[in-house]
């Protein structure tokens, strides 16, 4: 049998044991962190490169929740979402958010960066609440009516002289 063929009979098997598994859990319904759109710049980049741009990104993400969402903790069953993305390169993730749940989503960039914007799109792919001010530090704001998906979306702008710039992204809650 070809590689391709059995590479593609394994990733099928580990699909239907991940999905049975969490109809074993109740089924729970899985929070989709699908690929970034646009991560072909992160593959010129070192390991150390891309490991440097994540902890960039973090730490001033980690800066603007500190400056920007007193009052707000992680949202539970959200992990900061980290992309390399280029110059107008997007980020797309989908979410399910709680009905009645204050959340504040914020965004943070490595050095590179000066422009990242944020929207946050309904089930119907309206825009909710977005951030399109000309800065590096997005905040967009969500309390639904009822529980339901939502796609956050991180734009950057510009990415100086660099072939990607990294973003955090991180959902948090009022406490």
């Amino acid at each position: 049998m070809p590689l391709a063929t059995n590479q593609t009979i394994l990733r099928l098997a580990a699909a239907l044991a991940l999905t049975a598994g969490l109809a074993a859990c109740g089924g729970a319904e899985p929070v989709d962190h699908g690929p970034a759109v646009d991560e072909t710049p992160a593959a010129a980049l070192s390991a150390e490169q891309r490991q440097a741009g994540a902890a960039q990104a973090t730490a001033a993400l980690d800066q603007h929740v500190r400056d920007l969402a007193s009052g707000y903790t992680r949202a539970s069953g959200f992990e900061d979402r980290v992309a390399p993305l280029a110059d107008s390169g997007q980020d797309r993730w989908s979410v399910t958010l709680q009905e009645g749940v204050a959340y504040r989503i914020i965004a943070g960039c490595d050095a590179n960066c000066s422009d990242v914007d944020l929207y946050l799109e309904n089930a119907e792919g309206v825009v909710v609440d977005s951030d399109t001010l000309v800065d590096d530090y997005p905040v967009v704001n969500v309390t639904p009516t009822a529980q339901g998906r939502y796609t956050v979306r991180t734009t950057v702008f510009s990415c100086g002289d660099a072939s990607a710039c990294y973003t955090a992204t991180r959902i948090l809650q009022e406490q």
